[in-house]
């Protein structure tokens, strides 16, 4: 028998209880994943508009640019002075 989609939502959501109220018990963690969505969402953006990165290459070099241009902004570090850094040959790196 067919689940209905508020039920199959339901089921998921018991299923992993502890992952998704995980915002509620370590505050380091965002109630929502919007940041992972928009940093995918690019690609796509990009790729309609100018139709660059059609192929694997180019979306794996636009991938990368923007991973780590992303990663210097979620954690406080100016983005043109990572793009500075990296074309000196001394890319940020964060020791945690």
């Amino acid at each position: 028998m067919k689940k209905s989609k508020p039920l199959q939502l339901i089921l998921k959501l018991q299923q992993f209880d502890i992952d998704t109220l995980d915002f509620m018990y370590d505050f380091d963690v965002t109630f929502h994943n919007n940041l992972a969505e928009r940093d995918l969402k690019m690609q796509k953006l990009r790729q309609k508009i100018s139709g660059c990165s059609r192929g694997k290459d180019g979306a794996d070099v636009f991938s990368r640019v923007r991973s780590y241009l992303s990663t210097a902004k979620k954690d406080g570090i100016d983005v043109m002075e990572a793009i500075v850094l990296t074309v000196k040959g001394q890319p940020f790196v964060l020791v945690r």
